[in-house]
């Protein structure tokens, strides 16, 4: 039942909705209507409004409206009969969280504390590289989810889950010391952050579909560009970053990988954090009390070593 249902009163309601689908149509009689289906996070409703007069195209799906109207019985189900409606604007303040899935963590405090690693690492390269992909990200970081579908597909999601795999990555690093903790956590940090352009997102921050460039390039490799354009952006090359050594997840001499892309003649690959660690570890010369070359593979929260 809807949070809107709920709160009837004698069968009036108002209340906030999310729009699922809107069409008009018209009626046996010849009046036109709107036909609606709108949710909140209780779940969904059928609405009409009769004798419309609107344009077609007034009000569509992803969109949150303001609606009044009274709450009738068709064939033992609640359907709502619209009287008024209007879009909502800044000034409604409207709370997400009664609209649709939210995650329990607000995202102001998620994003303080991913950011609080950040501000701990002692490598300054690392540290403006991170820094500058993180506010290149804007406002859209704190509402968006991690998926259309898959994982995480919630408002604020994405942060939830990168939140979620740098504390996983935190606990790694505690069990095996050798590893370069500063990679390890600025590859979880990035890894996901192409997603805002991978896909596009509706006003409530949950996702609705992949843009040309998500399905074309992806998150992975259109990552690497851009932690290109975010190396050149804060100049973090120039402060001991060795550009032509930035590739994912191998540490080389003054050179560090994070998630990104190298272009060579094998074209351009994408690498995440389990070959952040994969790479790390065998420089190491495998994992204290194995055989050289032991790997461990670590993607999305799945830990097994491999001797």
């Amino acid at each position: 039942m809807t949070e809107l249902e709920k709160s009837a009163q004698n069968g009036q309601a108002v209340g906030f909705m999310l729009i699922k689908s809107a069409e008009k149509k018209i009626s046996v009689k010849g009046s036109p209507y709107l036909d609606f289906v709108l949710s909140d996070k209780g779940g969904e409703i059928p609405a009409k409004m009769w004798d419309y007069q609107g344009s077609e195209n007034e009000y569509n799906a992803g969109e949150i409206i303001k609606v009044k109207g009274q709450i009738d019985k068709w064939k033992n189900a609640s359907q709502l009969r619209v009287e008024r409606i209007r879009h909502t604007t800044p000034a409604d303040q409207v709370d997400m969280s009664t609209l649709v899935a939210t995650t329990d963590l607000a995202p102001e405090q998620m994003l303080a504390e991913i950011r609080a690693t950040v501000d701990d690492f002692t490598d300054e390269g690392l540290k403006k590289l991170v820094t500058k992909l993180l506010d290149n990200c804007g406002d859209k970081l704190l509402i968006c989810s991690a998926a259309v579908r898959m994982h995480h597909a919630m408002r604020g999601g994405l942060l939830f889950h990168t939140l979620s795999m740098l504390r996983v990555g935190k606990a790694v690093c505690s069990v095996y010391p050798f590893l370069r903790k500063e990679l390890v956590y600025a590859g979880i940090i990035v890894h996901d952050l192409y997603k805002l352009k991978e896909i596009n997102y509706a006003e409530t921050g949950l996702a609705s579909e992949y843009t040309p460039v998500g399905g074309l390039i992806g998150h992975i490799v259109g990552g690497g560009f851009g932690f290109r354009a975010a190396a050149a952006q804060s100049h973090a090359v120039g402060t001991g970053l060795k550009h032509r050594d930035v590739y994912l997840g191998i540490a080389k001499g003054n050179g560090v990988g994070l998630l990104g892309a190298e272009m060579g003649q094998q074209g351009v690959h994408g690498v995440g954090l389990g070959d952040v660690l994969h790479a790390h570890i065998a420089e190491q010369g495998g994992l204290t009390g194995t055989a050289p070359g032991a790997v461990l593979h670590f993607r999305e929260g799945c830990l097994r070593i491999q001797i």
